[in-house]
């Protein structure tokens, strides 16, 4: 049986020790924005939980697939996480990653999680400003989603939850600020269901 974000809770309540990872591209680490969606969401756990003690460790690398976070993931495990953020999609989208070494590489980095005894936490990340990117990387977010499914991780539907919304930069692709605030809203969010 593995570990859930509600035993993450559980132990947050009893004021213990979570170790929060994120792995993922420039989304995860910030790119041209004051902070990230991932450190909000960290940040936002110390408020929930001031008498817990949490870290982080951000771990996220413009330009970097699934496969490339795979092969970074021993980086992070050797913190001990309880809970790794894994945030990949777009840039596979974008560089033409065949869909079943896409999903391989997530199914692969959630059992290495797992074995670690740490909770996988997917993100869908955000809603893209162009149809055609939409049309591109919107498989990509579906194949994320049935992963949740079939593996029973779970799933932060970042993309679902900004749909119809502009909430990015000029490039048409990466969150303005309050594009990663909502990001982190929704990743909250998901955290306090279970």
């Amino acid at each position: 049986m593995h570990r859930t974000l509600s035993d993450l809770r559980a132990t947050l309540d009893a004021k213990g020790t979570v170790t929060v990872a994120g792995l993922g591209d420039s989304l995860t680490c910030g790119w041209r924005v004051t902070t990230s969606f991932f450190e909000l969401f960290c940040r936002d756990l110390e408020k929930r939980w001031p008498d817990a003690e949490v870290r982080w460790i951000e771990a996220g690398v413009p330009g970097e697939t699934a496969s490339d976070g795979f092969d970074r993931v021993d980086e992070i495990l050797v913190y001990e996480p309880d809970l790794v953020v894994v945030e990949f999609a777009i840039n596979d989208g974008f560089l033409g990653v065949p869909m079943p070494s896409f999903v391989a590489d997530l199914e692969d980095i959630v059992d290495v999680v797992r074995r670690a005894g740490a909770v996988p936490f997917l993100v869908t990340p955000n809603h893209l400003r162009l149809v055609e990117d939409r049309a591109l990387i919107g498989p990509y977010y579906q194949a994320i989603r049935e992963l949740g499914e079939r593996m029973d991780v779970a799933v932060a539907d970042l993309e679902a939850r900004m749909e119809g919304e502009d909430l990015v930069q000029d490039d048409g692709v990466h969150p303005s600020d309050e594009g990663h605030q909502r990001m982190a809203e929704g990743l909250m969010g998901r955290f306090l269901e279970g």
